[in-house]
């Protein structure tokens, strides 16, 4: 025979008594004996209860340097993927709006200069997808091969922005 764990509340509305949860009672119901009971509160009480869009003044909000950046339980520092690191950086910088070799304003991505990845604003610099596709792959093959092709890319201003 199982016990009961129920309270015995008062309705706010017809003061008939019921029984609820104490884990309703900690969720802030468990106040009406039914659905009716409570559509007549709210009808009285316009601000009972949560309305969409409102968010309570002690809510954390996004940016929020309590909990953004170093302060959050989840910073990885340099140990973070790639794309999350464009994304940090996007963040920090916006979205780029020219890139920096060729002038377009296309389909635009923040590129590494160092190709390090480090959390260092400095190293990065604005460059549409197809430049900074070539920049990549120049990258990769100069750490190979020292390619000359590297240096002239370099050499148009790709480290000035």
């Amino acid at each position: 025979m199982s016990v009961s764990r129920k309270e015995i509340k008062k309705c706010l509305i017809c003061q008939a008594k019921f029984e609820a949860y104490p884990s309703e009672l900690k969720l802030g119901k468990g106040k009406f004996c039914s659905k009716s009971c409570s559509a007549k509160y709210k009808i009285v009480h316009k601000d009972f209860g949560f309305k969409k869009g409102y968010v309570p003044k002690t809510a954390w909000k996004k940016g929020d340097s309590r909990v953004s950046g170093e302060n959050n339980h989840l910073w990885k520092g340099d140990n973070v993927g790639l794309t999350a690191l464009h994304d940090w950086v996007r963040g920090k910088l916006g979205r780029p709006k020219e890139c920096a070799y060729c002038g377009s304003e296309k389909h635009m991505n923040w590129a590494n200069v160092s190709h390090e990845y480090k959390r260092d604003l400095t190293d990065w610099m604005p460059l549409c997808r197809k430049c900074h596709h070539e920049y990549d792959q120049i990258s990769i093959k100069v750490q190979i091969t020292k390619s000359k092709r590297h240096d002239e890319f370099l050499g148009k201003g790709m480290t000035q922005w």
